[in-house]
Parts: structure tokens; sequence; C-alpha cells
């Protein structure tokens, strides 16, 4: 018996897998590219573009994340201005305010300089603080660069609302725009000349409502981002999105297999957002312990 008991026991660790293999693991500080000869004379030709989705390029292929203490709006006009692009968080708010939600019409302008600074005035309401239409400086929607900064110069303000005779919001133009635009050409822009943004939502509860409003708000694309996007709950999102915006790029994630790439891919993603617990800003591995260490 004994004899028996230790033939199993050796055939069952020789067809076990290695168990080094299986808890053997690489991410980003384990690889360095070996360098070799270039014909380039300068780095500066050395072009690095890279398409995101299929409509979509970047000068610079780096995407800021979804997180609130990452990508806001200072982070996203940065990004864009360097050739990447930012994807702007569940939590941001916006500055052009309107009559009634969803009317798209010009009521007001709230600045940093408007926002009441007093945990006193928080419950008052946003009229009390913004300047009204009536006292706005305005643009048409088709305004040149060269006489929205004229325009603005005239009357000495900075951020110059673009409505259309129907007092209907159709953008926003700053001053700042204006100098980082001659500063920034390399800028990523839509072909209208505004800066590219994306924004992320959930995969369940008002996520429609939320693509809606941050589409009409001039966002590019959308990251569809849950913690484990190779699951039925992302097939569904993916479903509403489609139904109801159709052809708008999505990426999807987050994934870090390659059966979860190729679900993403029959699903209809346009980019996929790879990543589970590969580095410290992620709870996943924290709490499920689950992920994958990857390049």
């Amino acid at each position: 018996m004994a004899t028996s008991s230790r033939q199993n026991l050796d055939g069952a660790r020789a067809s076990a897998p290695d168990e080094a293999a299986f808890w053997t693991g690489r991410t980003f500080d384990d690889f360095l590219f070996r360098s070799q000869k270039t014909e380039s004379q300068t780095r500066r030709t050395i072009s690095v573009k890279s398409l995101l989705t299929a409509e979509i390029a970047l000068d610079l292929p780096i995407v800021s994340s979804n997180m609130d203490s990452v990508t806001g709006a200072d982070m996203a006009r940065a990004m864009a201005m360097h050739g990447g692009i930012g994807v702007v968080h569940r939590g941001i708010t916006g500055i052009l305010i309107e009559t009634a939600s969803g009317s798209n019409l010009l009521a007001g302008l709230l600045s940093n300089r408007d926002t009441p600074v007093q945990d006193a005035d928080a419950d008052r309401a946003v009229d009390d603080f913004m300047t009204p239409l009536s006292r706005l400086v305005t643009g048409a929607p088709d305004i040149s660069t060269d006489e929205a900064e004229r325009l603005m110069f005239d009357h000495r303000v900075e951020r110059l609302p673009l409505i259309d005779g129907a007092n209907r919001i159709q953008g926003l133009i700053t001053r700042r725009d204006i100098n980082l635009n001659r500063k920034q050409p390399g800028a990523s822009k839509d072909s209208a000349g505004h800066l590219r943004c994306a924004a992320a939502v959930g995969a369940r509860g008002d996520y429609l409502e939320r693509a809606a409003a941050l589409l009409e708000a001039g966002a590019d694309l959308l990251f569809v981002d849950i913690a484990h996007g190779h699951s039925v709950i992302m097939e569904q999102a993916v479903a509403g999105l489609r139904g109801q915006f159709g052809s708008v790029p999505l990426v999807c994630g987050n994934v870090a297999t390659s059966g979860g790439a190729r679900f993403m891919r029959e699903i209809g993603a346009d980019a996929i957002k790879v990543g589970v617990g590969p580095g410290r800003g992620c709870r996943t591995r924290l709490e499920t312990a689950a992920g994958v260490p990857q390049l």
C-alpha cells in the first residue's frame, strides 16, 4: 500500500503544471527595448502617431485614466494639447448653465471666480452666482479664431460662449484656448478645431442618460469602464449604447486575457482598455485577488 500511494503521488506531481511557471509574471519595469542602428538624423522627425479607434488618431499615443484623482478638466485639456487624450471621470460638472436640464438653451456662465467659497452658500441656487445671459458677450457658432480674439479683447472678457440665433449652446472659446492653439499646433483636435476629449460611463443604472449628456456636450468617444469587462454586463451595456447611439466610438474594458480581448472585439468595441491589477492604483487585485501581470 505504501508503494502504491507513493507511485500515485509521484504521478500526480508529474502531471501537475509547473508551479514556478504558474506564478511567474512580468510587468512594465521588467522590460527594456534593445537599441538598434537608426537612419534618423534627429528624434524630432520620428512619429509615434497611433490610432486609438479607426477614426481617431493621436500624435502622442497616451491616454490618461478616467479616475477622479487623475483626469479632470485641466488634465483632459493638457492631454489634448500635447497630442494625447484624457478620459474625464464620472464626477465632472460643466460651466455653461442651461435654462432647464436638457434644454441646451444658455441661461448663464459659471466660472471659478463665481463659485462660492463658504459652506454657508452651498445650498444656494446657481442663479445667485452665475453671470446671466443678458450680461454675457457671445459669439456665433461659425466665428473665426481671429474674430473671437478681437471680440474678447474689445469687451475685456476671457470666455466667449457660442450660441445660435435661438440661444442654443454650441460651444465655448476661452482666451487660453487661443493662446495654447498657437503654442501647441500638434494638439488632438476634431475637424472643427475643438480639443478632443473622452469620457467614461458605467454599464448599469443611468449609463445611457449619462452617455447622451456627454455626447451632447461634445465628447469624442466613450469609455465603458468596469473592473471586469469580460462579462455579460459589458455585453448588455455595449448593446444598449449601440442601440441608442449607433456607431459612436466605444473603448471598452477592462480585460487582461486574450479571451477577454476577443470578447470585446466580438461585441463591437472600437478599442480595448487593458489592465486588471497591474499597478498600485487598481483596487481590483486588492479587493478580489484577481489580476494579471502584464506589459
